[in-house]
C-alpha cells in the first residue's frame, strides 16, 4: 500500500462513527432556545462564507458556497440563491482543456467533472431551471473528439440531462416530461423510468401520459433484442406493485389517500398492461431463441421474471395464464431458479414465532436454514426472551453463535434488561467479560444513557464514574478517544465543565495525529484528499485538503451528532473547542457540519455521476 492510500485510509478510520448504541440522545429543547440557536448557527454560517472565500482551493470555495446556500435556503432565500451564483462564477473560472493530452489537462478535467457535478446536486435540488441553464452552459466538450474517438460515447451530456431531469420531475413535472419525451426518440432507458417513477407522486396526470409513451415505445421496439426496454417494464411493474399494496394497507387502515396519489383504479389497469405486454413478449419465445447466441440471454432473463410473475399473471391475467404455464413447461429445464426465498416468503417470516422459524428451518434447504434460525433468534430478541435467542444462537449458528454479531446484540439487551429489573451487578457481570477497557467503558455509558432515560440518576452518575475509571486520561489510541467522546456527552448533564475538557483533549490529541498526517502528505508530495491550489503543480507548503473528496466525508460526519449534543449545552463554549482545531479546513468543515445539524437542511439529496465511459477514462 503507498503512502498516498496509507494517509487517505488513515484519516477515513481516524473519525470513524462512533457506535450507535453508545451515543446520547440529544436533551430536548424549547421552541425559545431552538430558535436562539439557530439565530447563532446563521450568524456563524456568515463568518463561514468570509473564511471559506480565502481557501486556496477553487473546489473548497465551491463546496462552502454551496454548503452555506443550502444551510440559507428557507432562512434566506435571496442570501441562498447569491451563494449559489458565486459558486457558478468560481466554477467558470476553471479553465477547460481543449484536448487531454497529458496528466495535467486529464486532471483539470477530472475536476471540473466532480465540481459540476456538485453543483448540480445543489441546485437541482433548489431551482431546476437554474440547474438546466447552467447544465447548457458548462457543457463538456466533445467526447469522441477529446478521446480520439476510441471507445467513449459522444451522447453524455444527454445522459447528464436525464438525470438532471430525474430531479426535475419532483418539482417541474411538464419541464421533466418535455425532457423525457425528447429522450424517448432515441429509446427507452431506467432514467425515463425514475423520471415516471417521481412523477407518479407529484402529477399523476402527468406521470399517465409519459406511462402511455413508454409503453407505445416499448411495444414499437424488439424487446427480445433491447433488454433495457423489459428492465424498465419490469421496473415499473415492481413500483406499481408496491404502489397498490401500500394503497391497500392504507385502506384497510382507514387512511385518507394523498391529494396527489394516482387511484388503486388505474394503477392496477396500469399493472395490467404492462403485465400483458411481458407476457405477449414470452409467448413469442421460440425455441430457436434459446439457440441464438445472441437472443438466448434475453429469452432465458424474460422467462424467468415471468416464472415469478405467475401469481399476478393468474390474479389479474386469468385468460392467459394457461398458455403462459404452457411456455414455462416448454422451457422448464432452461429457467433460473431463484437461490434466495421469494419477497412473499421473507415477509410472511416475519409473522412466524421463533419456534415456528426453528421448525421451518429444521425442513428447509441447507442454504437456507442458517438464515432461518438467525430470523428465529432475532424474533426471540424482538420478543425480550433472551435466553430463547442465546438458546437458539448456540445450538444452531455456526461455532454456536462464538462471535457472531447476534451475541453482541443478546449481552446488550440482557444488560438493558438487568438495569431495567434493578439488577446493576448482573448488568456489570456481563460488562466484565469484555476484552478491552474501551468496550467495557462504551457498555457502560450506555447504561448510564439508559438510566437517565430512566430518571435513575444515582446508577447513572455511579455508572459514569465507573467509565471515567476505567478510561483515566488516556487518550493514545483512536478506541480511547471514541470512548472518552461518549463519556464526555453522556456527562453532559452531570459534569459539564469535565465534558467540555475532555472535549478540548481530543482536539489536541487529534490535532498532533492531524499534524503528523500533514507531515507525511508533504513529504510524499502527493494530493490524496490533500490538492495543491487550483490543480497547480503539487507545492508541499501549499497542501489544502479537499472539503468535497469523498474520503472527507468520512472525516466531517463521525462527530456531527456528538458536537450538536456540546452545542445545545452551551453553543459558545463548543466554538472555543471547534478553533482549537490547527487545520483550518478541519476546523470550517466541522463548523459548516455544526451548522447544518441545528439549522436541519431537510432537502432531498440530488444525486448525478459523470457517465461511465468518460468517468473510466479519468480515473
Amino acid at each position: 500500500m503507498t503512502l498516498k492510500r496509507i494517509t487517505a485510509s488513515f484519516l477515513a478510520a481516524l473519525f470513524i462513527c462512533l457506535p450507535a448504541f453508545a451515543q446520547t440522545p440529544a436533551p430536548a429543547q424549547s421552541q425559545k432556545e431552538q430558535k436562539e440557536l439557530e439565530k447563532k448557527a446563521l450568524v456563524l454560517l456568515d463568518e463561514l462564507v468570509g473564511e471559506a472565500m480565502s481557501l486556496k482551493l477553487v473546489e473548497n470555495r465551491i463546496y462552502a458556497l454551496t454548503t452555506t446556500a443550502d444551510l440559507f435556503w428557507k432562512h434566506n432565500e435571496d442570501r441562498a440563491r447569491a451563494l449559489l451564483r458565486e459558486a457558478v462564477n468560481q466554477f467558470m473560472t476553471i479553465e477547460q482543456p481543449a484536448e487531454l493530452d497529458d496528466p495535467r489537462a486529464m486532471q483539470t478535467m477530472q475536476l471540473r467533472i466532480e465540481l459540476r457535478t456538485q453543483l448540480l446536486q445543489s441546485l437541482a435540488a433548489r431551482d431546476s431551471r437554474m440547474a438546466l441553464d447552467f447544465l447548457r452552459a458548462s457543457r463538456l466538450p466533445d467526447a469522441g473528439k477529446m478521446f480520439g474517438g476510441r471507445g467513449v460515447s459522444p451522447d453524455f451530456e444527454r445522459q447528464f440531462e436525464m438525470q438532471l431531469a430525474i430531479r426535475i420531475a419532483e418539482n417541474d413535472p411538464q419541464l421533466a416530461l418535455q425532457m423525457a419525451e425528447e429522450s424517448l426518440k432515441d429509446g427507452v432507458d431506467h432514467q425515463v423510468y425514475q423520471i415516471w417513477s417521481n412523477l407518479m407522486s407529484k402529477d399523476p396526470k402527468t406521470a399517465a401520459k409519459l406511462f402511455g409513451e413508454i409503453v407505445s415505445a416499448v411495444k414499437s421496439s424488439d424487446v427480445l433484442k433491447n433488454y433495457q426496454s423489459m428492465s424498465v417494464v419490469l421496473s415499473m411493474l415492481q413500483s406499481l406493485r408496491a404502489q397498490m399494496q401500500t394503497a391497500e394497507k392504507s385502506a384497510k387502515d382507514s387512511q385518507p389517500p394523498q391529494p396527489q396519489q394516482t387511484s388503486q383504479q388505474e394503477m392496477r389497469q396500469s399493472f395490467r398492461e404492462l403485465l400483458d405486454l411481458v407476457v405477449s413478449a414470452a409467448l413469442k419465445i421460440t425455441a430457436a431463441q434459446f439457440l441464438d447466441i445472441n437472443e438466448q440471454g434475453q429469452a432465458r432473463n424474460l422467462l424467468s421474471q415471468v416464472q415469478m410473475l405467475t401469481p399476478d399473471i393468474e390474479k389479474n391475467l386469468p385468460g392467459r395464464a394457461q398458455a403462459v404455464r404452457a411456455k414455462l413447461a416448454q422451457f422448464d429445464k432452461a429457467l433460473y431458479r431463484p437461490s434466495v426465498p421469494s419477497d412473499e416468503i421473507l415477509e410472511d417470516l416475519a409473522k412466524k414465532t421463533p419456534d415456528e422459524l426453528v421448525a421451518m428451518a429444521a425442513k428447509s434447504q441447507n442454504e437456507f436454514k442458517e438464515m432461518y434460525y438467525r430470523q428465529a433468534a432475532a424474533k426471540a430478541l424482538e420478543q425480550g426472551d433472551t435466553l430463547r435467542a442465546r438458546q437458539i444462537a448456540k445450538d444452531f449458528l455456526p461455532n454456536g453463535g462464538t462471535g457472531d454479531p447476534i451475541i453482541a446484540e443478546i449481552e446488550q439487551a440482557e444488560r438493558a434488561q438487568a438495569l431495567a429489573e434493578g439488577k446493576l451487578e448482573d448488568a456489570r457481570k456481563s460488562i466484565s467479560r469484555m476484552r478491552s477497557n474501551e468496550e467495557r467503558a462504551l457498555a457502560l455509558i450506555e447504561l448510564a444513557t439508559k438510566a437517565e432515560a430512566g430518571k435513575d440518576q444515582k446508577s447513572q452518575q455511579a455508572l459514569l464514574k465507573e467509565a471515567g475509571e476505567l478510561l483515566g486520561d488516556q487518550m493514545e489510541t483512536r478506541a480511547q478517544v471514541e470512548a472518552q467522546l461518549n463519556l464526555a456527552v453522556a456527562s453532559l448533564n452531570v459534569n459539564t465543565d469535565r465534558s467540555f475538557e475532555i472535549l478540548g483533549s481530543a482536539v489536541d490529541r487529534l490535532n498532533v495525529v492531524l499534524s503528523a498526517v500533514v507531515t507525511l502528505t508533504k513529504f510524499d508530495q502527493t494530493s490524496g484528499i490533500w490538492g495543491a491550489p487550483s490543480i497547480a503543480p503539487i507545492n508541499a507548503a501549499d497542501v489544502e485538503m479537499r472539503l468535497n473528496a469523498g474520503e472527507f466525508g468520512n472525516f466531517t460526519t463521525n462527530l456531527d451528532q456528538q458536537i450538536l449534543a456540546f452545542a445545545r449545552k452551551d453553543f459558545d463554549r463548543t466554538m472555543t473547542s471547534l478553533r482549537r482545531w490547527q487545520v483550518n479546513e478541519v476546523r470550517l468543515a466541522m463548523s459548516l457540519s455544526l451548522a447544518g445539524a441545528i439549522l436541519g437542511d431537510e432537502k432531498k439529496e440530488a444525486r448525478f455521476y459523470p457517465p461511465y465511459a468518460f468517468r473510466e477514462r479519468i480515473d
